[in-house]
């Protein structure tokens, strides 16, 4: 799907407007506890719905609030390296079926997003996407491999209103959330190529396969554990 990117600033424009006229007249927020840890509001729903109406306008009809606040919507993703943490991010997958040309999912950030004790391990995905910030903020460090060359981008700040570009060649890492629990985010995702992601070593340069990593192997039992409904 092509978007103009005219028609993505008036977009992310739209919604930030939308967040702070909301806040200055100071509407009444309904809040919904999903999980003890993750509790919803309308202010997100219409925000994410609006988002949808621009990126996927044929998935806006089924995205109901009833579905938004129904615990079987949200993945809670762990974080391995602190179990302890009810998850990271909270996510809940919109659209994704045949023919697969596009995925699109929304995110409520918790928790930075690090591997390997907090040490850089950044990590690739196997889409192009662009992160429309609905709400909040987080900050990412970013690096590229060219030439056997890591180049490193430390530092990159996404506000609400802005627009994330991710490319298949960019590892990167969350390592600050701005506004823990109502940071949201909505990825619109390319066709993805199966597998083809991994994580990044910036100090070698070793790039390891996900299906071959010490952390994806560490990673699904904590999933299936956090996320009874995915054991069916």
């Amino acid at each position: 799907m092509v978007r103009s990117v005219a028609g993505l600033n008036i977009l992310v424009a739209i919604i930030y407007n939308r967040h702070i006229c909301r806040n200055n007249e100071g509407v009444r927020v309904i809040r919904v506890a999903v999980t003890p840890d993750l509790v919803l509001d309308d202010e997100m729903y219409e925000l994410a719905r609006y988002a949808l109406s621009w990126c996927a306008p044929e998935q806006v009809e089924g995205f109901t609030w009833e579905r938004f606040v129904t615990r079987e919507s949200w993945t809670l993703v762990p974080d391995v390296e602190n179990p302890d943490i009810p998850f990271f991010k909270a996510e809940f997958v919109i659209k994704l079926a045949a023919p697969w040309q596009q995925t699109v999912k929304l995110n409520v950030w918790h928790s930075a997003d690090v591997r390997r004790d907090g040490a850089p391990l950044p990590h690739s995905h196997p889409w192009n996407f662009r992160g429309y910030v609905l709400l909040g903020g987080y900050e990412e460090d970013r690096y590229e491999l060219s030439g056997g060359q890591v180049e490193a981008q430390p530092g990159q700040v996404h506000l609400a209103g802005m627009v994330n570009n991710v490319p298949l060649t960019t590892f990167h890492e969350v390592r600050r959330v701005l506004v823990p629990d109502r940071t949201l985010s909505l990825m619109d995702c390319d066709l993805g190529i199966k597998n083809a992601w991994g994580y990044l070593d910036p100090d070698t340069g070793v790039y390891t396969p996900c299906i071959k990593s010490e952390v994806d192997a560490r990673f699904k039992p904590l999933m299936l554990a956090r996320n009874p409904h995915l054991r069916k």
